[in-house]
């Protein structure tokens, strides 16, 4: 779902949309249609139907507390659906709150992203390179140090300095970034 604020309702529309459900526009009949998509696409195509929630922390508390609603069928002895949620630590502690209980305790697997030490930094960065077709010099060692603190071992915003770091450098002609460019990179984040 690319807009994870949206309210149920549009939420039942633009699933119902994606899977083919018919055409509905009362709430009812519209879960009754999603559910009936469901259900269709995971008998038909003998395959999972897969929900991905990115942001999940922005979804509204109504989204919330009804996604176990929709995804309850024949007493939940049944799942023709997967839902990933994808979120900050705010998630985790908004479904700790008491109205959303019911929704926690259905939670399967749980997995929270470590940060990264710096070595993995370090080989993280040279990956992303790697796969840009960058040369691996092209962050000095100490830029790479210097990254792997500011950004505290966090995915995104190693992600962000480094490619903030890399424009820095770009703009002034220079091909390998040093510490000093890290450091003035992440002063705007």
């Amino acid at each position: 779902m690319p807009l994870t604020t949206v309210c149920p309702c549009d939420l039942y529309l633009s699933l119902n949309d994606e899977l083919g459900g018919q055409q509905a526009y009362r709430k009812s009949r519209l879960f009754a249609n999603l559910q009936a998509a469901i259900r269709d696409c995971a008998a038909s195509s003998r395959r999972l139907p897969v929900l991905i929630f990115d942001d999940a922390h922005y979804l509204p508390t109504k989204t919330l507390v009804e996604l176990p609603m929709l995804l309850n069928f024949s007493m939940d002895s049944f799942d023709p659906m997967l839902v990933i949620l994808v979120g900050h630590d705010a998630l985790a502690a908004r479904l700790k709150n008491p109205s959303l209980r019911h929704f926690d305790q259905r939670i399967a697997l749980r997995y929270e992203m470590p940060a990264l030490d710096e070595d993995a930094t370090r080989a993280y960065l040279a990956h992303r390179l790697r796969l840009v077709g960058a040369p691996a010099d092209i962050l000095e060692p100490s830029a790479v140090t210097a990254i792997h603190q500011v950004a505290h071992g966090t995915h995104r915003l190693i992600d962000r300095i480094t490619t903030d770091a890399l424009t820095l450098v770009a703009l002034d002609h220079r091909q390998r970034v040093t510490d000093a460019d890290v450091y003035n990179a992440s002063k705007a984040i």
